[in-house]
């Protein structure tokens, strides 16, 4: 066929007509139903035992997002490899992954799923088990679009698909070594992870949030992780910030691997802060890095048409997009682009004057 790199880098990242995005969204659509069939699993990835069905995991606790909707409905600026949706959707399918059993779901999540668990500083097994739910939806979205990019390479022939392919499988490399090292944390219940940040609030905010977070530069734009070394040696690591609203109060908070010191100047930079702008920078990490953000949909109607907001949402490292088409290093323009100096041009949504 055709190369369709054209077609494909308009659907990621170029103004479409309507017409011409319903095509490519039902392509789009089309291909990835065919990739979830292709990577369908028989087996548990947690205790690896055989099995018929999965558990439809929710990548948040329920508790927080059912704290967050209206009528079932809760509204998600979802995928940066699209344009944010302009719509809200129900709790059940919202936010969800399939990857382990039901049994596994309901034993190793306990802490985590327990409300009364962030009414003080999270335990150790909490952290290990935000950390664990956080690598296994990971390595379950990156698996499915690995295995798009392979269907869009074969039978596109896309040189674009076959470049985030190559990257895809770095990440999925990583995120299952950290998947490992949370297992193990979960199991010997150690302190193998360092909270670095946490606030608890006295009102409930409008949205909830769950993310493990490759952050590329800190508050003085100095460089955290080089995402574009394929060098093995050259290791990237993740914080993990949640930001979770409970029945009448919140906790927004953030961790690290013990000993992990590539964070270290950016959480010490982070507590100098005001409580308002430290809320402010971890509301805009989590908007400008993730897509694993449910918002309170009377809140996010204020959003949809904010320009800068959604420009934030878009944001991305990959550099097939027109951002880096320039002479500038990838490394060099990502910092520029995921610089915490912008935190101020969205609205903090942490912020009590946006609280339900």
């Amino acid at each position: 066929m055709e190369n369709n790199d054209f077609d494909f880098i308009r659907l990621a990242s170029k103004p479409i007509s309507k017409d011409e995005e319903i095509r490519l969204s039902k392509m789009f659509s089309r291909l990835s139903s065919q990739a979830a069939k292709n990577t369908k699993r028989d087996r548990c990835y947690y205790c690896e035992k055989i099995c018929s069905s999965f558990c439809n995991s929710h990548s948040i606790p329920i508790f927080a997002l059912e704290r967050v909707a209206e009528n079932g409905k809760i509204f998600s600026f979802l995928d940066k490899s699209l344009n944010p949706s302009k719509e809200s959707r129900g709790i059940k399918n919202t936010g969800t992954f399939q990857i382990i059993c039901n049994d596994c779901d309901s034993k190793i999540f306990q802490d985590y799923e327990n409300p009364d668990g962030y009414n003080s500083l999270p335990s150790d097994a909490i952290l290990s088990q935000i950390a664990l739910k956080n690598y296994l939806q990971l390595i379950w979205k990156r698996v499915n679009e690995n295995e798009l990019y392979r269907i869009l390479k074969t039978q596109y022939n896309s040189s674009v698909a076959e470049e985030k392919l190559f990257w895809g499988e770095i990440d999925l490399d990583f995120y299952s070594k950290e998947y490992i090292y949370a297992k193990k944390s979960l199991e010997k219940n150690d302190n193998s992870y360092y909270l670095c940040f946490f606030k608890h609030l006295d009102y409930v905010i409008p949205y909830a949030a769950q993310a493990a977070i490759t952050l590329v530069g800190d508050l003085e734009d100095n460089l955290i992780n080089d995402l574009y070394k394929t060098d093995i040696n050259s290791k990237t690591s993740c914080i993990h910030v949640m930001a979770l609203p409970l029945k009448e109060t919140s906790v927004v908070l953030a961790f690290i691997k013990n000993g992990d010191k590539r964070y270290r100047k950016f959480y010490k930079q982070l507590q100098k802060l005001s409580l308002d702008d430290q809320l402010s920078t971890i509301n805009y990490i989590l908007f400008s890095n993730s897509e694993n953000i449910f918002v309170n949909p009377t809140v996010a109607k204020t959003l949809v048409d904010d320009d800068v907001f959604q420009d934030v949402c878009k944001i991305t490292a990959d550099y097939t997009t027109d951002i880096f088409n320039c002479n500038a290093s990838p490394i060099k323009q990502a910092i520029k682009e995921f610089s915490l100096s912008k935190r101020t041009l969205i609205p903090n949504l942490l912020a009590k004057e946006y609280s339900l």
